[in-house]
């Protein structure tokens, strides 16, 4: 599934918001998010918001709101699971690119389709409270031990 998601000239629009909408539910029923980890579903759905940020740029925006809402779900509920930190999944969002991507489409979106604000803000939320998760200082940095 991840693999039809992957962003480039394959890519069929149709068929990438039916698995993206599946994938969002996949990932609601919190069954093995940590395997979706572990294969790649933050890189995969960060190139896919890349791709989606730069279609709207060129004014290609015929239907895009139905893959970036489904997108924006996912990556929001991924970064709430603990396997994130555990796996360095963290890592693949770091890009600053992710951000500009996420700006470009709130403020596209935001007299076409103001509902997705909402799910773009929640993506802006949990992506700076990774970041404060990154920045806090571990145990070897601030003198305290661990047993």
């Amino acid at each position: 599934m991840l693999q039809l998601l992957q962003p480039g000239p394959k890519l069929n629009p149709g068929v990438a918001v039916e698995f993206a909408w599946c994938l969002h539910y996949i990932i609601c029923s919190q069954v093995n998010n940590a395997l979706l980890i572990t294969h790649g579903a933050l890189s995969t759905l960060g190139l896919l918001l890349l791709d989606l940020a730069g279609a709207v740029q060129r004014s290609e925006d015929a239907g895009l709101e139905l893959l970036v809402c489904p997108v924006l779900r996912c990556l929001s509920n991924l970064l709430t699971e603990p396997a994130v930190d555990a796996v360095g999944g963290q890592m693949e969002l770091r890009d600053e690119r992710i951000v500009a991507s996420l700006f470009i489409l709130l403020q596209f979106f935001l007299q076409k389709q103001p509902s997705l604000l909402p799910e773009g803000l929640w993506l802006l939320n949990n992506l700076t409270g990774m970041i404060r998760n990154l920045l806090r200082p571990g145990p070897s940095d601030t003198g305290e031990t661990s047993l």
